[in-house]
């Protein structure tokens, strides 16, 4: 899977015009790092007017790593419903030194949204949608 098989350039334009492919972009979040450290998919979405950022990362983890990753997301974060419906998906949102991050983990991925233009839930809900949408 790429990037744009996760988010099309539609999924994005619909969510804001004004983001497009990060040219530069490297992990920056924990999740995004961790995703990476386990061969999973990391992208970048650049705002072209504000630089504003979108980081984005979906792996399918072994049983311990979801189970952590699971365990630390119920720890610091609050359940969204609004995400997908358990046992098929469960989501979580969590702002941290400003920035969102929405994690959603189905049987078999983990998938985290993350940004600093997120401050609720429904700011990467529509992101988040797209993304569950194109996995299989």
């Amino acid at each position: 899977m790429t990037c744009t098989d996760l988010l099309t350039l539609d999924d994005v334009y619909a969510f804001n015009p004004n983001y497009g492919t990060d040219p530069s972009y490297k992990p920056t979040s924990s999740s995004a790092k961790t995703a990476a450290s386990f061969q999973g998919l990391t992208c970048g979405l650049l705002n072209q007017s504000s630089d504003g950022t979108i980081e984005i990362s979906l792996t399918q983890p072994n049983a311990q790593l979801m189970t952590q990753q699971q365990d630390n997301a119920v720890a610091s974060s609050k359940i969204v419903p609004t995400y997908g419906t358990p046992p098929t998906a469960q989501g979580f949102f969590a702002v941290t030194n400003g920035i969102g991050e929405a994690q959603v983990f189905t049987d078999t991925y983990w998938l985290t949204i993350s940004s600093s233009n997120f401050l609720e839930p429904g700011d990467a809900e529509s992101l988040v949608s797209a993304a569950l949408g194109h996995l299989k």
